[in-house]
Order: structure tokens, then sequence, then C-alpha cells
């Protein structure tokens, strides 16, 4: 798995399975926009995961959110047609098994409200009465499956029923054997571009860092007596009298004259 924070287009290989988690896309002339397009027509398969939520940053937190509100189907409208898929967004409270329709997958979901899809752009694997849960696209080039509902991958919906379970199963089915799951953090604004001190003060190179840092301390610690000229030794016999007459006062004093 790797999560790309810069030029997507790029780190992807015709095997690889692209996955755009609930893009934030609403304007077609954004340069998100233009980025989500270049992202589809560059990758093989492709699987989005519509928004449904907005959240609101806790305060003290950062990593949390203090609330979240189901946002405007209207958008999660807007970023099926940036893939060039027509659909009606509807919103179910009723997530009964028997109501589910599933194709491939033994695992149920469980997720409510439940954000479904109507359209024939698309060919279900997962439907319920009111709509379709994961739905599947082919042409010539492009594999492209939607899924509507983003809760059956959040991290709030994995321990419910088989939520999990099927969440991973899904994975599988969209991806070729062995191949790269490669998800896109571009769409979100989370650009950042390769650079070798940032990933020197990153974990896990930043305990390389720093040993490097203490060994370089350690050796300058003890250096630091050798640091400019060396000191001159006194000379053995100084010049003049006083020299001559207190070596020999010394040489009487030990022999206990």
């Amino acid at each position: 798995v790797l999560v790309s924070r810069f030029k997507t287009a790029a780190k992807l290989r015709p095997t690889s399975l692209l996955v755009l988690a609930e893009p934030n896309v609403v304007d077609p002339l954004s340069e998100r926009w233009e980025r989500m397009r270049t992202l589809i027509k560059h990758s093989k398969s492709l699987l989005i995961v519509l928004p449904k939520w907005d959240g609101v940053p806790d305060p003290m937190r950062r990593s949390w959110v203090s609330q979240v509100d189901l946002i405007p189907t209207l958008e999660v409208r807007q970023t099926l047609r940036c893939a060039d898929i027509e659909a009606r967004i509807v919103r179910s409270n009723d997530d009964s098994p028997r109501l589910w329709q599933v194709r491939t997958f033994t695992q149920r979901p469980h997720v409510a409200p439940i954000q479904l899809m109507r359209t024939t752009a698309l060919t279900p694997i997962i439907s319920h009465k009111d709509g379709i849960l994961l739905g599947e696209m082919h042409d010539e080039e492009h594999r492209i499956l939607v899924l509507s509902d983003p809760d059956l991958l959040n991290n709030h919906g994995l321990n419910k029923a088989d939520n999990a379970q099927l969440a991973m199963a899904l994975i599988e089915h969209a991806r070729a054997p062995s191949s790269a799951v490669v998800i896109d953090e571009t769409l979100h604004g989370h650009i950042q571009k390769p650079s070798l001190w940032r990933e020197l003060f990153d974990f896990p190179l930043v305990l390389v860092t720093m040993q490097s840092l203490l060994l370089i301390i350690i050796v300058l610690w003890a250096a630091m007596v050798r640091f400019g000229t060396p000191r001159r030794d006194d000379p053995v016999h100084q010049p003049g009298k006083r020299f001559l007459i207190d070596n020999i006062a010394d040489l009487l004093r030990k022999g206990g004259h």
C-alpha cells in the first residue's frame, strides 16, 4: 500500500489499484477537478469512494473532529460527474440484511444512514432496494468501481458487523493479484513535495539522524583538547646561572649535606 502525496499518476503501474477516498471535488473549474480527471485517465483500475461527511476540527486534538455533518447530495453528484457518471444520490436509514443484494461477496454491509446511488451507468455488485452501494463499469482501457458510502471503510465503521471483512474483500476484488494499492492524498490538499531533509527527520530515518548527531557530538567532545596550536613544553635546561645554582642546591639537599 502506497500513500501518495505528490505526482500520483507517475506512481501508477498497469496493474496498480488507485483509490480516491472521498475526494473533495466540486468546482469543474478548479485545479482539483483537473487533477482528478488526470488520475482517472492514467489509472487502469480505480476505486472511487464518494464523500459523505464534513467534519469540524477539534481545537484540542488536531487529528480529531469535534462534530460531523452530512454534506449536500449535490456535492456527491459532482464527484461522480468528474468521473463522467451521472447518478442520483439517495439516503436511507433501513439497512436490514433482507434488503441487500450482494454479488461476489458473502458479507453484508452494516451502514446507517446509508448513502446510495441510482444510476444505469454502473453494474450493481452490492445493492439495496433504494439504490447501489457498490457498482462497477468497464471499457476497453479502464475498470472503475464506485463505493457510494465511505462508512464501510471509515475507522468508525470497520468494527460494525462484517464491514472490516467486506472492506478487505472489496480491495482484493478490485486489485489484480500481488498488485499495489495506491491511495491518493493530493485531492485532499495534502500535497507534499519530496525532500531529503524532511525524510531525515521523519520516522524511521529520524532514529539514524539522531544517532549520527550524537556520534558527532561525542567526537567533537573528545577532540576539544586538541584544538588550536600545540603548547610547547618547557626546555629541560634553562639558560643562565640560576638553573645551575638551583641544580647544585638540589643535589646537596638530596645528598644530606
